[in-house]
């Protein structure tokens, strides 16, 4: 079964009035993509999509592709825009590199935000089954803070075995003193294989106590039919803000393009108004 482009570019236009949310509070750390945000983003461990570019600079090298993204989300309550556009290219170099630009606006509830991020990760194969990952990024913010900082990840991405991948990853480890920036370190397990079904576990733990989310854990599943049809759930706990999401989304996948839904609900007493909506266009080339 194939899913034609021309289909996935007019799905994708129909799709573009949908309300989308970014995080609350905006935190460049914790931004997010539309795959990873379907499963919980526990994506540390994954590595087969651009989303790794936020998760584990590693990913962006494990697996070999040519990949185009782009990405919209609103936040209807606190009137949150985020867009996104990402490249990652780790097929004509051995050395794999991915590029993106995140600009995060609105006022609402937690005040005026605007700022962007630009990241550059660079993914160096250690072996076949072994990946080294360094993450730069610039943080140009005007609000909520004044925040004009370049800092660090660095993670690790192993495949022990073909259908195993553990992931290590740290977070902002040049100290910029700043909320958008808080030093963090992660890991992750991911069982599966994207053309059949993928079971990941992550835990993300605050080294500072200025960390706004606190320790963050997830989980999160996909299931693919016919490889171009993957359903996608997952949860996530923010110890700090003691928040819980719930998560859902679906593709659709050709050979050539794809296009990704997800949606994460508040749960818990006073969180029924917190949703995420997010929806993704990807091109491979």
């Amino acid at each position: 079964m194939r899913i034609r482009l021309s289909s996935l570019l007019g799905l994708a236009t129909a799709l573009w009035a949908i309300p989308a949310l970014a995080l609350d509070p905006p935190v460049a750390g914790d931004l997010f993509g539309t795959r990873s945000l379907a499963t919980g983003n526990a994506f540390r461990a994954v590595g087969t999509s651009n989303d790794t570019i936020f998760f584990n600079p590693a990913g962006v090298v494990i697996a070999r592709r040519y990949e185009i993204d782009g990405h919209y989300g609103f936040s209807p309550g606190d009137r949150l825009q985020l867009w996104h556009a990402s490249i990652v290219d780790s097929r004509t170099a051995n050395v794999g590199v991915g590029i993106g630009y995140s600009h995060i606006s609105g006022s609402g509830v937690p005040g005026d935000s605007s700022g962007s991020v630009v990241n550059l990760a660079l993914g160096l194969p250690l072996s076949s089954r072994v990946a080294f990952g360094l993450g730069l990024k610039y943080l140009g913010f005007s609000r909520p803070e004044d925040t004009n900082s370049v800092t660090a990840d660095a993670g690790l991405l192993i495949r022990p075995l073909p259908l195993l991948s553990l992931g290590v990853v740290g977070y902002n480890l040049i100290d910029v003193a700043s909320r958008q920036a808080p030093m963090r370190v992660g890991g992750g397990v991911s069982l599966g294989h994207d053309a059949t079904f993928r079971l990941s576990v992550d835990a993300v733990f605050a080294l500072e106590e200025s960390d706004p989310f606190g320790n963050t854990y997830h989980v999160g599943a996909e299931v693919f039919f016919d490889d171009v049809l993957p359903i996608r759930i997952g949860a996530e706990r923010r110890e700090g803000e003691d928040r819980n999401f719930v998560t859902a989304g679906l593709g659709l996948v050709s050979e050539v393009a794809a296009l990704d839904l997800s949606f994460a609900q508040g749960v818990g007493s006073g969180r029924s108004d917190e949703r995420i909506f997010a929806f993704a266009l990807k091109l491979f080339l």
